[in-house]
């Protein structure tokens, strides 16, 4: 499995990253890096067909640049530079105190990219949106304005959004939500995976190019940290293979899952070797959650399944194979735990999935 589907805190990110800042031989070696990875992505969706709406309403094909202050608007504008070879782009600079990463502005002004004076109304000429306004230690969401102009981007034109590293207002660490936050079609991140691009949705297709300094990379600086002991990762996989985009080498799509094991027992198995799901779903309000969440558990050929609930014994009755229990502590060995269809969000469901994530 590649390195690249490793998932990794916000705080171990930068520890890593600042060793390869530190390795530098020119001022932003680096972001060039990532810069050429998002011009990458940016050229892959720009040349796949428009959405239907998005080509019936286009007047033009440019690429439309969203610029924070930090280092996600320093990627967007060296890869800027890069794009503006072969299309219109343009730049709306949306820093506070109007404050920008000047040598990639620079960069971007020289090789023939334009700025304007704010997000445009008239949204029909653009094919591409390039969302670089916040990066990993972005905090808070966006303003009602400006998640109002998104709204239009997406629902009303149709035109994909690219999200630098992760989409602006959406937790790195966690995928939490502000009110209002980016929601992409693509992001491309750098290295390793951050923790939201295994939860949250608005992260859209995920893409990974790792970036490094004289052969060291950024996925290697952190499995290092790993093997040491110092730091832990978690896997995240894609349930079926993406085909919306063909991406080249450089930009590493997650992996998809793949069991290559054979699904029929062998004379030494038993239940706990097949693997035992538990399931924590359902409710008074929601019985229909539980039987649901049990029968597609049966039916997905678990070698065990067991409820826990108030709907027990509606869950036994529909499937009698599976084994009840009121709560968490009363349940055996369990491999792997379904939580929250029909579950409710009150503090006894808290409580429920505060100890499950407790457990070893």
């Amino acid at each position: 499995m590649s390195l690249q589907s490793h998932a990794y805190p916000v705080d171990l990110i930068r520890i890593c990253e600042q060793v390869l800042l530190d390795a530098q031989s020119t001022p932003d070696e680096l972001m060039r890096q990532a810069a050429h990875a998002v011009a990458a992505a940016a050229g892959v969706i720009v040349s796949a067909p428009a959405p239907t709406i998005q080509h019936l309403q286009a007047t033009d094909r440019r690429i439309l640049l969203l610029v924070g202050a930090g280092g996600n608007g320093g990627d967007a504008l060296y890869a800027g530079a890069e794009l503006v070879a072969d299309h219109t782009v343009e730049a709306v600079l949306l820093g506070r105190g109007g404050r920008v990463h000047e040598r990639a502005l620079t960069a971007f002004r020289t090789a023939g990219g334009h700025v304007v004076g704010g997000l445009p109304e008239d949204l029909r000429p653009y094919r591409l949106v390039v969302d670089g306004v916040l990066g990993i230690g972005g905090s808070g969401g966006l303003n009602q304005g400006f998640g109002e102009w998104l709204e239009r981007v997406r629902e009303h034109h149709n035109i994909p959004v690219l999200a630098v590293d992760v989409p602006s207002g959406v937790d790195a660490d966690t995928g939490a939500l502000p009110e209002h936050h980016v929601t992409a079609d693509v992001t491309v991140t750098f290295g390793c995976l951050r923790r939201a691009h295994a939860v949250s949705p608005s992260c859209g297709e995920v893409v990974v190019a790792d970036i490094g300094i004289r052969g060291r990379t950024l996925s290697e600086e952190l499995l290092r940290r790993v093997i040491r002991g110092e730091a832990s990762y978690v896997m995240a996989l894609r349930a079926v293979p993406s085909t919306r985009y063909e991406w080249p080498p450089l930009l590493r799509p997650l992996s998809a899952y793949s069991n290559n094991e054979p699904l029929e027992p062998e004379p030494g198995d038993d239940k706990y070797s097949g693997g035992v799901v538990g399931l924590c779903a359902g409710s008074a309000t929601y019985p229909g959650a539980a039987l649901l969440a049990a029968t597609g558990a049966v039916r997905a050929t678990s070698a065990m399944v067991r409820y826990v609930g108030s709907q027990k014994l509606e869950v036994v009755r529909a499937v009698p194979e599976v084994v009840i229990s009121d709560t968490v502590a009363e349940t055996g060995r369990v491999q792997a735990w379904v939580v929250g269809p029909g579950r409710g969000t009150d503090e006894a469901a808290e409580a429920e999935l505060d100890e499950l994530l407790a457990r070893p």
